[in-house]
């Protein structure tokens, strides 16, 4: 026979990095979502942001079904304080539209 170390069972999220590992391969600091730190990212959830404020909120906000639902993830340089506000601004103005709450995935980006 043949002897047994281990096994790594073949799941998809295995290949994608949790918020932690990007924040340290990416040596930052997570503004916000501490409690998120373990949930996995992959490729088709992650953007790097180097547009302008406009194109970024349209792509940040678009209407999607609940069944395409996803935790989206950009990532944009310290500098680009515009987008940051930007998006809080926002996020603020459809709180407000919605009389402060938030009912699901639809209502967030």
């Amino acid at each position: 026979g043949v002897p047994l170390l281990g096994v790594v069972p073949e799941l998809s999220y295995l290949s994608k990095p949790t918020l932690a590992e990007l924040e340290k391969a990416l040596d930052g600091d997570l503004l916000a979502g501490h409690r998120c730190r373990s949930l996995h990212y992959g490729v088709e959830n992650s953007f790097l942001v180097t547009t302008g404020l406009r194109r970024f909120l349209r792509r940040a906000f678009e209407q999607r079904s609940p069944s395409e639902w996803r935790r989206p993830l950009f990532v944009t340089h310290v500098t680009r304080d515009d987008l940051l506000l930007g998006y809080l601004a926002q996020h603020q103005r459809l709180m407000t539209a919605q009389g402060g709450a938030v009912d699901g995935p639809r209502d967030w980006a």
